[in-house]
């Protein structure tokens, strides 16, 4: 019998050591995403800051018309102008196309998003987007 709970009492103590540890990890792995997620935001705000002033300096330029367009062009495209390989000619044009396929689609979400609240056209809603995708590509 006393050997029964002594194994008994070395299992709950078993178990306890797993769990601390468990939790020690997780404690760890908690600090370790957090560090990751602050320095994943201490990048992007380094890559905003050089996106601003590259948008910045291209509209200072002519080559964009405003500096958040910059948003709207490739890394390929401002490599290029940046490198000198390219002027940047035409590129507010392809700029100006994004930005309104952009607020179509964002107009499209809208209209989706609105249709399928109503029960009466949820059923018919897969019809009128095939419709619509059809309208606007």
């Amino acid at each position: 019998m006393l050997i029964s709970i002594i194994s008994f009492i070395n299992i709950i103590n078993d178990e306890r050591n797993t769990i601390n540890s468990t939790l020690e990890n997780a404690l760890k792995g908690m600090d370790l995403r957090e560090q990751s997620t602050s320095m994943l935001v201490k990048i992007s705000e380094s890559y905003r800051l050089v996106f601003q002033e590259t948008g910045r300096r291209f509209t200072d330029g002519g080559i964009i018309i405003a500096p958040s367009d910059i948003y709207h062009c490739s890394w390929s495209e401002i490599i290029s102008v940046l490198k000198g390989d390219w002027n940047g000619k035409g590129l507010s044009v392809l700029v100006a196309e994004r930005k309104e396929r952009s607020q179509q689609l964002e107009n499209f979400r809208r209209l989706i998003s609105l249709l399928t609240r109503f029960p009466i056209i949820r059923k018919q809603t897969s019809l009128l987007r095939e419709i619509l995708f059809q309208v606007w590509g």
